[in-house]
């Protein structure tokens, strides 16, 4: 079997349904394993009001084709996706981690 036929399975067993959201596209709906990211989440006070900066890591099957800048929705909330980075298998890609970030107006 592949790393990539292994990776996805594993991430549909614990993972939850994530939409992607992309201007000009039909949404994309796939499995993903969302966490928070770090420490407790943070907040600053900036001139437009109260904003989260919580940060949140999102494992997602190699065909998921996840971009910066698109949006996702999972779990009730919406969120950014800021990087993307495929993992290797060899010079397969078995997954892809996704940095994401609330949504502005988000929790």
């Amino acid at each position: 079997m592949n790393a990539d036929f292994l990776c996805a399975a594993a991430i549909r067993r614990v993972g939850r349904a994530v939409t992607r959201l992309r201007e000009g596209e039909a949404p994309a709906v796939f499995s993903g394993s969302l966490q928070p990211r770090g420490g407790p989440e943070e907040e600053a006070v900036t001139v437009g009001g109260r904003i989260s900066r919580s940060r949140y890591l999102l494992l997602a099957p190699a065909g998921a084709d996840l971009a910066p800048g698109d949006a996702l929705d999972c779990a009730g909330g919406r969120y950014l996706v800021t990087a993307v980075e495929p993992v290797l298998f060899g010079e397969r890609t078995a997954y892809q981690r996704a940095s994401l970030r609330p949504e502005r107006g988000q929790p």
